[in-house]
């Protein structure tokens, strides 16, 4: 699943609007809206940051160990 569709789906789960989102993360309302309508995906300390107003949060999972790196 690309960044995009990932941040509809949250969207979706948590039945908070991308604009209501935008505004908790303290920027313009269409903030979230212009990621997903760009065409191209957030940088990751974006994206991370747009997954944890969802209540998300992105890690790295290392396939071989297992091991777990949060992105803030």
């Amino acid at each position: 699943m690309k960044p995009n569709d990932i941040i509809r789906f949250m969207s979706a789960q948590s039945g908070m609007s991308v604009s209501e989102a935008s505004r908790r993360m303290g920027r313009v309302r269409s903030f979230i809206s212009t990621v997903i309508n760009r065409g191209s995906s957030p940088r990751i300390d974006t994206f991370a940051s747009i997954c944890k107003v969802f209540g998300y949060k992105v890690q790295v999972v290392d396939m071989t160990t297992g091991d777990v790196i949060d992105v803030d």
